[in-house]
């Protein structure tokens, strides 16, 4: 989406979903759960209508019922708004300055083993987080990563 897009558009961020069986994440097993991702770039380096968006972006999580939520562009504030609106997932950041990126797992189907944020030696503050969580329907823990790719700032 190019800045002038992004100027005249009051839901500016871009959203993408995804869905993995667990047929294909792990061939042993008999279940057919499915995993579903949300990867999303909240926009918050624009500041305008940062919560309708924090919002949106809650309620599409919710409505998609997502397993595992990776967020970039992430500031402060919707990192808070987050924390409180959605209580039935763990909400971890790579940072809580500036901006940042974020990583959410619904807490009835996704369980936290430990985390480690790894520094980008640039000068934006870039970092990747990466995340080692057991899947309820799976026999293993799987590590998940999130980075922001974007160059501006």
């Amino acid at each position: 989406m190019s800045s002038d897009d992004r100027e005249g558009s009051e839901n500016n961020s871009e959203v993408a979903v995804a869905s993995t069986s667990a047929e294909e994440l792990n061939s042993d097993t008999k279940t057919k759960s499915v995993l579903k991702f949300i990867t999303w770039n909240t926009d918050g380096l624009h500041r305008e209508h940062l919560i309708p968006r924090a919002e949106a972006v809650c309620r599409t999580i919710l409505n998609e019922q997502a397993d595992i939520v990776f967020l970039q562009e992430v500031v402060p504030q919707s990192a808070e708004y987050f924390r409180n609106h959605l209580t039935d997932y763990q909400c971890l950041f790579g940072n809580e300055e500036g901006y940042f990126i974020g990583t959410l797992f619904k807490k009835s189907t996704v369980s936290y083993k430990g985390s480690q944020i790894i520094d980008f030696p640039t000068t934006m503050a870039r970092n990747c987080l990466k995340v080692n969580v057991g899947i309820v329907f799976l026999k293993n823990s799987i590590n998940i990563v999130t980075k922001s790719t974007c160059g501006c700032m």
